[in-house]
């Protein structure tokens, strides 16, 4: 999503759920997702250029419907354990992904593709 997008790292942690219109095959930027300290926030977007509606791609749209499946599988498999945020993209139990955590993945698929480090 981010790499297709072009979406900051704090957008596509804030994105949620109902930002998502997956008939029209839409998807609206309106937060973003910070740490604060020990807090987790969601803010507006710096600017009013990064507030925006994204068209999605036919294979981004069959990522999004398959991700959501598999969200929906960790929801029951965590049961009493889910704290729903209503994010798109969430741990095993609900909670808002840690961007560094993020990060290290990205980092982790970027050498796993061959990938020259400046991307990162």
């Amino acid at each position: 999503m981010a790499l297709a997008l072009g979406l900051w790292k704090g957008g596509s942690l804030g994105l949620g759920w109902q930002d998502v219109d997956l008939d029209a095959r839409t998807l609206r930027v309106r937060q973003t997702l910070q740490r604060i300290g020990e807090e987790t926030i969601t803010k507006e977007p710096k600017t009013p250029r990064s507030r925006r509606t994204l068209a999605l791609s036919p294979s981004l749209l069959a990522a999004l419907v398959a991700h959501r499946d598999r969200q929906e599988f960790e929801r029951k498999r965590a049961g009493a354990r889910w704290q729903e945020s209503g994010l798109v993209f969430t741990s095993t139990v609900g909670t808002a992904l840690e961007a560094r955590n993020l990060t290290r993945e990205f980092k982790r698929h970027v050498a796993a593709a061959g990938l020259p480090e400046s991307l990162l």
